[in-house]
């Protein structure tokens, strides 16, 4: 049976990366049980609802991989308080993280690293400015933003699906267990209540669904992907630059792979790992359903 973790793992984790811009920094560690408030837009009770609920949709793992693991509670309230700060948090600098030695001229790491220009956000175009507020803020009170509103209807934006989704989560909760909260109930329960809410309010569980997917695999910047747990989970190497997967050698006139993490061919030491039938129909619907055809 294809899992809604594994779904997420084999749909989520695919288009994710091929969106992610290089990485920064690695945030420290961050188990089932380390998840510290630092909420700007979500009071305490909030964090711990979203937080809840991202473990529903990419529960964690034996292995300790999962979106609580790489808090991606706190990715969302960044995301929710991108405004807060000045640039705006929605898109982090370059062209290197930081992350990743320099090379020597044979190519080998060297102990110096370049500075890490992607803890910096960039400023907005006056376009992208006003996009991205009616995405957080929604369209009415947006000034300017409600120019597509008489064909599309107004935008509702993220922070008030949050809010009108936290509590209807509550409810639910409530429904299930008098005078309980929905970070109260049994990750059972929570399952429950947050299909009983997606139903119910579809723009909140597909944004939740979303940011799920981006806090846990997208660059640790954004405030998710904590220890890297998502690049874990997937076994993805992040970003590379400036030391690179290859380099040139002028002895052979040639580019010549580095040993440890060779592009030509599969990393040493890593166990390969064959699709099984579920994952091989999915991504078969994924393609066909994507306008691409079936060669096997």
């Amino acid at each position: 049976m294809l899992t809604r973790r594994r779904f997420l793992k084999v749909i989520g984790s695919a288009s994710a990366l091929s969106a992610m811009a290089p990485t920064g920094f690695v945030l420290g560690g961050c188990g089932d049980n380390d998840h510290p408030f630092t909420g700007r837009f979500f009071d305490q009770h909030a964090w711990n609802v979203i937080d809840a609920a991202t473990g529903v949709i990419l529960p964690s793992a034996p292995d300790g991989l999962g979106a609580r693991d790489a808090l991606v509670v706190r990715y969302i309230d960044t995301l929710l308080a991108a405004f807060d700060v000045d640039p705006p948090a929605i898109f982090a600098g370059g062209p290197y993280s930081g992350r990743v030695a320099i090379p020597d001229a044979h190519g080998a790491p060297t102990a110096q690293f370049p500075a890490n220009n992607f803890a910096q956000f960039v400023p907005l175009t006056r376009v992208q400015e006003l996009a991205w507020r009616v995405r957080i803020f929604g369209s009415a009170p947006t000034p300017g933003g409600d120019f597509n509103d008489a064909i599309t209807g107004a935008t509702t934006g993220w922070r008030t699906l949050y809010t009108d989704g936290i509590a209807q989560l509550d409810a639910a909760a409530a429904s299930i267990h008098r005078g309980h909260t929905y970070d109260q109930l049994s990750a059972a329960e929570q399952s429950n209540a947050l299909d009983v809410v997606g139903s119910a309010s579809p723009d909140f569980y597909n944004a939740l669904l979303e940011h799920t997917l981006e806090g846990t695999f997208a660059v640790p910047e954004y405030g998710g992907n904590a220890n890297l747990v998502g690049w874990r989970m997937v076994r993805f190497d992040g970003d590379s630059a400036p030391l690179g997967h290859a380099f040139y050698d002028a002895t052979i006139d040639a580019y010549v792979d580095r040993a440890d993490q060779p592009t030509s061919g599969p990393t040493p030491g890593d166990a390969t790992e064959v699709f099984d039938d579920d994952v091989l129909r999915t991504l078969t619907v994924a393609a066909l359903g994507s306008g691409g055809m079936r060669f096997f």
